[in-house]
């Protein structure tokens, strides 16, 4: 039987022999913040890489997801236009304005589907956007807040085309030009850039233009909000002052092309009165018509 003495003197010699705990050392992390904040994002939220960007003129705002389809040679191209704001989305804040890059939802949950199967039966998809708030000119004196509505905005642009997954151009006139609606700016850039080989070529008469600036009275009896103005859709509409009468045109009218309010078109609500004080088409009609009777 080994003595209590022989134990300790066994333990002893075996407890020298063991190596010291190894020296714990910080290992510096290769993760940036960036790609943290990359990782929780939802993958709908993402920036895809299929979306490019370019700004034509200085003003005009250009984004545009993936390639259209090239579609037959004798076919005329319909094209269905769309407003961004309160027609394909809305803040889910439920504010007027959203907040961030990630305040935002589809207008309605059909919105999605529906463009999805315009494209898919060879309609060309096009976004056409007033965006005064955002501003390209790099001005000192705002160039944080410049640069964090760019930054809002081309954020929330890239999730909703990353969603619909569909060759798709978003156009954002950010000036006082000719590329802001009612001119005719975007629509001309669009057939420069899809190669139409002229305004002919498309089938205006089975193209449409969906926005919500109507020119619609608000209603007291469902609480409905008034349009914010009638760019979208009338010459003239009231509730603006007569230097804005004079200026505002109708986008679609203008363009040629029908025009129906987000609830039209993808609710199938039937068109509801709107306010208008001058329509230029009426009195050009009327002209037209004394001259043919006075050469005849």
């Amino acid at each position: 039987m080994t003595s209590l003495r022989g134990l300790k003197r066994q333990m002893g010699t075996h407890e020298g022999s063991v190596s010291p705990p190894p020296v714990k050392r910080k290992v510096e992390s290769t993760t940036t913040k960036s790609a943290v904040a990359s990782f929780f994002t939802p993958t709908s939220k993402k920036l895809p890489e299929k979306t490019s960007w370019r700004v034509v003129n200085e003003t005009l705002l250009v984004a545009r997801y993936g390639s259209p389809k090239p579609g037959s040679s004798q076919a005329r191209q319909r094209v269905v236009g769309l407003d961004f704001d309160s027609t394909l989305i809305s803040p889910a804040s439920g504010k007027k304005f959203g907040r961030d890059a990630l305040d935002w939802k589809w207008w309605h949950s059909s919105v999605p589907g529906t463009i999805k199967t315009l494209a898919r039966d060879g309609h060309l998809i096009v976004v056409m956007s007033n965006q005064g708030g955002i501003s390209l000119r790099g001005d000192s004196k705002t160039l944080k807040m410049d640069q964090k509505r760019l930054s809002d905005f081309k954020g929330k642009v890239a999730a909703v085309l990353a969603q619909l997954d569909i060759p798709i151009t978003v156009y954002a006139a950010t000036g006082k030009d000719q590329y802001r609606k009612p001119r005719t700016g975007m629509w001309q850039q669009l057939i420069k850039d899809y190669e139409v080989e002229s305004a002919d070529s498309v089938d205006l008469e089975n193209s449409v233009f969906v926005g919500d600036a109507a020119g619609r009275p608000g209603s007291m009896n469902n609480g409905a909000a008034k349009d914010h103005s009638c760019s979208d859709r009338l010459a003239n509409c009231k509730g603006q002052n007569d230097q804005q009468l004079i200026r505002r045109r109708d986008f679609a009218s203008n363009v040629g092309i029908d025009f129906k309010t987000p609830e039209e078109f993808f609710l199938g609500e039937q068109p509801k009165p709107f306010v208008r004080l001058f329509d230029p088409a009426k009195y050009l009609d009327k002209a037209t018509t004394r001259l043919t009777d006075a050469g005849e």
